[in-house]
């Protein structure tokens, strides 16, 4: 090995001038040296950084200019992989090309880091070349290279310049001893540490507890000469945390590998983030309960239960102290139903009237369908006056703890039914988005009360159309037996004096009318009495209805019957009243002879069947005024049961009714 004085001019061995070193056409280099090894001739041969790589990547000679630079002995690389061993991290897999022939259009130029065996990185610009040797039958790569770190040092200035002046924080960190070496300004703004702080520091120190993890991830990804990409938390000088963005890069400082990280601020995206991640949850529970208020106030018609779900159901969305359902009839305003603080008042708000009067103008807005918000009703402002004047005398009594206010009207198809009032013991509480919310629970609760309303009216029209029923069925059937009776009483009493051996025949009338009178009293009573039906049983029922229209209307009716059913009161009532109204059906409109009944448990149901012999009709037809077969169907789809008619004219009518059982009936 020549020594270092030799590098410039290093002893070549003669060559035969008439075999000079010739350019092939092909784009290889033939050579016919003197010298044995024409790879060594070559690497020798030129003054800069000079090696022979196989195709396989192996290096198969290497010049003392490399060797001395690089810090290793000849026999340390022969044979060893030029990539793996000399090439720093980054720049493997673009050194790696010198494999591919084809890629490298058998020439390539370019800078790549080699890493010295102290860890120096060292920039080259580097030469590559595929040579043919004809003597060994072989191509290699030939590479020279030129030192031009002290342009890297040139571009280390430069990056100094964007290291100092970017709005993104940058941290360089020793991968070897895991400690910050530099840092620029805005990576020191970030975290409130002086620059002097972070020299030494560890990163722990600023990455957030839960992130440690993530942090030996990035620097193990980066020794690896690898890039990282991630989002984690760190933590401020002060305590205070807050979300970074980060890029990491392996990164030549000072002729050593360190781990470069950008550093993002992005807590305000973060939180952005999530606040809307916050609103979308919020406006789905919102919908939610929305869609859960719409069947609960939609499961009672009855109006008192109903009022009281509508304010339950409200607080789930609407936060009140206070709340309450407020009507004006005539002149005076009152409270269907509220919800008061405690300790509650001496009387209850219903027992409270307010007088409209003088509140008309503010009533007005209500009755236009304006919705009011008083953000502090003990304020000198006239919202706050209007909401004093309106309670009146009751402010204090019952209204003291209010400071903030809402009104919304309950519409129900354009027509005003009242106002859903809530208050808050805080002032400025309710806000845009809780008057939207109000005012769709309202629109419901108008509806539900609409219908609640209704149903009362028609409860009290069904009352008064049964009592008229039995009142018609009284003098009808009892009323004609008992004159009847009188009739055949008198009858007898002759034929007794004239002609006693008719008497039994006329006795026997009189006990016929007494019987059917007494069947038919049953069944009235039973009506009139429905808690029969829980003491007596379905079964007993039937037949009672049964026996009766047998003996008003001198029909075949046969009753089929087992055990009594073990279901709710509820569904024996239905079937009951299906039962009555299908043989009522019959009697008036069927012209039949023949009624067959029949209730069975089978297969997991309770069914029951009502068959006639009549003329029949066609069940997709329309009967206007005629609610029989309208009721039939409701009473069994409020229990859930299966209900079907049959019919067709001249074929008879079949009703039929399957309530499914459960393990609880």
């Amino acid at each position: 090995m020549p020594e270092k004085s030799d590098i410039s001019n290093p002893p070549l061995d003669p060559i035969d001038e008439t075999s000079p070193v010739k350019d092939a056409s092909d784009g290889t280099v033939a050579v016919s040296p003197l010298k044995n090894d024409l790879a060594d001739f070559l690497v020798e041969s030129v003054p800069m950084y000079g090696v022979a790589i196989g195709l396989d990547g192996r290096i198969l000679a290497i010049n003392y200019p490399l060797l001395h630079t690089l810090g290793y002995r000849k026999e340390e690389l022969l044979n060893e992989r030029f990539v793996q061993t000399l090439v720093y991290g980054p720049d493997q897999l673009k050194a790696a090309t010198f494999r591919n022939k084809d890629w490298t259009a058998r020439q390539l130029k370019t800078e790549i880091h080699l890493r010295a065996r102290d860890g120096r990185v060292l920039l080259v610009l580097w030469h590559s070349k595929i040579i043919h040797d004809a003597a060994q039958d072989r191509e290699f790569f030939f590479c020279t290279g030129i030192d031009i770190s002290e342009q890297l040092q040139e571009k280390d200035t430069q990056y100094r310049l964007v290291f100092e002046a970017t709005t993104d924080g940058i941290v360089i960190v020793d991968l070897e001893t895991k400690r910050v070496v530099e840092v620029n300004p805005a990576f020191v703004n970030m975290h409130g540490y002086t620059l002097e702080e972070f020299k030494g520091m560890d990163p722990a120190t600023f990455v957030h507890p839960d992130y440690h993890g993530m942090l030996e991830n990035y620097l193990e990804t980066v020794k690896q000469g690898k890039l990282f990409r991630g989002r984690a938390m760190n933590i401020r000088k002060d305590g205070t945390p807050f979300y970074i963005e980060v890029y990491g890069t392996p990164f030549v400082y000072q002729g050593k590998v360190h781990g470069l990280s950008v550093n993002r601020d992005i807590t305000e995206m973060v939180e952005a983030y999530q606040n809307l991640e916050q609103r979308v949850e919020e406006r789905t529970r919102e919908l939610s309960t929305l869609l859960e208020i719409n069947r609960t106030v939609g499961s009672t018609l009855e109006l008192k239960p109903l009022l009281n779900l509508i304010l339950d159901q409200l607080k789930v969305v609407t936060d009140y102290s206070g709340a309450g359902i407020v009507v004006c009839e005539g002149d005076d305003i009152s409270f269907l139903e509220a919800r008061q603080p405690d300790p509650q008042p001496v009387s209850p708000l219903t027992s409270v009237h307010l007088q409209l009067g003088q509140n008309a103008p503010l009533w007005e807005r209500f009755m236009h369908g304006i919705q009011i918000i008083i953000p502090d009703v003990r304020a000198d402002t006239e919202e706050g006056r209007g909401y004093r004047q309106f309670v009146g005398g009751s402010l204090e009594s019952h209204f003291g703890y209010v400071r903030s206010w809402m009104g919304t009207p309950m519409q129900h198809k354009g027509k005003v039914l009242g106002i859903l009032s809530v208050s808050h013991d805080t002032p400025d509480y309710y806000t845009a988005r809780h008057a939207a919310l109000t005012r769709a629970i309202a629109d419901q609760a108008a509806t539900a009360i609409e219908n609640a309303r209704l149903y009362e009216q028609a409860q009290t029209v069904a009352a008064l159309e049964e009592r008229q029923r039995l009142a018609r069925e009284l003098h009808d059937s009892v009323s004609q037996a008992l004159f009847g009776i009188l009739v055949g009483t008198n009858s007898a009493r002759i034929l007794a004096e004239r002609d006693p051996s008719r008497l039994p025949q006329s006795l026997d009338y009189i006990g016929n009318l007494a019987q059917s009178g007494m069947a038919e009293m049953r069944a009235l009573l039973f009506e009139l009495r429905p808690e029969s039906l829980e003491n007596e049983g379905l079964v007993a029922a039937l037949s009672k209805q049964a026996a009766a229209i047998k003996a008003r209307y001198a029909l075949d009716i046969q009753v089929t019957t087992g055990a009594e059913p073990l279901v709710p009161l509820n569904v024996k009532e239905a079937f009951y009243r299906i039962a009555q109204e299908a043989m009522q059906n019959t009697v008036k409109h069927a012209q039949a002879s023949a009624i067959s009944l029949t209730l069975a448990v089978e297969n997991g149901k309770l069914k029951l069947t009502v068959r006639d012999n009549g003329h029949g009709f066609d069940p997709q037809g329309s009967f206007p005024g005629h609610l029989g077969l309208k009721s039939m169907q409701e009473r069994a789809g409020r229990l859930g049961a299966a209900y079907s008619i049959a019919s067709q004219p001249g074929e008879g009518t079949t009703v039929r009714v399957e309530y499914p059982l459960t393990g609880q009936d």
